[in-house]
């Protein structure tokens, strides 16, 4: 992986990323393995968008990154299929607490 590119990987699911990727650039959290202990395996993607959410808005001004608040995504969240929105916003809200919980790791 390019030495530039932040990687971020499901520690849970992923064996040995710094054989391909520069460990200053890599983050790792247990994305798939919270979401199970939630019984929200089905919206680990949303899980690791909250995660990823707090990623760029914490980091933005040291590193120039567009940053979007949380109403951005929370919108998105609820033009969803209203079956999905519970899960997927219990979801979003548990990934920014995953990132909060290992933020000392990364800083």
């Amino acid at each position: 992986v390019c030495h530039t590119t932040v990687c971020i990987v499901d520690a849970h699911t992923v064996s040995d990323p710094e054989e391909f990727i520069t460990s200053e650039l890599l983050f790792r959290s247990p994305f798939s393995k919270r979401a199970d202990e939630h019984n929200l395996l089905s919206a680990v993607n949303i899980l690791s968008l909250g995660w990823l959410s707090e990623l760029i808005y914490q980091k933005a001004a040291s590193c120039h990154w567009p940053v979007l608040q949380n109403s951005h995504y929370l919108q998105v969240i609820q033009r969803m299929p209203e079956r999905f929105r519970e899960a997927n916003l219990r979801a979003f809200e548990l990934g920014e607490k995953l990132y909060q919980e290992a933020q000392p790791v990364f800083a």
